[in-house]
């Protein structure tokens, strides 16, 4: 099945997706706010997860497949919404670095010339749909990150704890964005470990109430 995305290639060939996934980030203790467990809105419920797969063979990584790989991982919702794995060779060798893609109910692409995390964001938003990803949010908190592992290499600790403090609660905006509260509410979490201080925040508090409202509201409707 073929898919057209700006800026990206897609192809016709079907392949198997039988790689080992991602493996989940670990989890934080202890909520910042009531939970419950399930689903958390009918919307994440029915959607069932998008394998998404990058050649990292010989020519594609040098064609920036292993780039790309680490672009998705980042960009990507948390699974089980979307699994992002390396794999083998998926053909078109020159037309790397290739990126398949199986979403349920509408079958399997290989897309091709995926060479940017910019592309890389605008498959995902065609997979998602703009109305839970959008390209340029997920490009800007991938930006910030990226400043924050540099930051970090060159040993200045305090500007990488307040970049990552940043990515976080960009990330945690996102998530509550597209329905996904109990993720936004790790982001979040994250974002306090790193900086206590923020809790003090007017801009954290009123993050944290409308969080507990929208899921107040999901508790009361399920």
């Amino acid at each position: 099945m073929a898919m057209a995305v700006p800026g990206v290639a897609a192809a016709s060939r079907s392949y198997s997706l039988a790689c080992t996934p991602r493996p989940p980030a670990p989890r934080r203790r202890g909520p910042i706010t009531p939970r419950r467990r399930g689903p958390i809105t009918p919307h994440a419920s029915a959607e069932a997860s998008i394998e998404i797969r990058v050649c990292t063979n010989r020519t594609c990584v040098r064609q920036g497949g292993r780039e790309v790989l680490a672009a998705l991982g980042g960009l990507a919702p948390p699974p089980p919404r979307i699994e992002v794995a390396s794999c083998g060779c998926l053909g078109r060798c020159g037309a790397g670095p290739n990126v398949a893609a199986s979403v349920p109910g509408r079958g399997t692409a290989v897309f091709a010339h995926v060479g940017t995390a910019a592309r890389a964001a605008r498959l995902l938003e065609h997979l998602l749909g703009a109305a839970e990803f959008d390209a340029d949010a997920g490009l800007a908190a991938l930006a910030v990150r990226e400043k924050a592992e540099a930051a970090l290499a060159e040993g200045n600790a305090a500007e990488a704890e307040a970049l990552f403090t940043e990515c976080h609660l960009s990330r945690g905006d996102a998530l509550f964005a597209i329905g996904e509260y109990y993720s936004a509410e790790d982001a979040y979490g994250d974002a306090l470990v790193l900086d206590p201080s923020i809790r003090r925040s007017k801009s954290f508090k009123a993050r944290l109430e409308k969080l507990r409202e929208k899921l107040v509201s999901v508790s009361s409707s399920s």
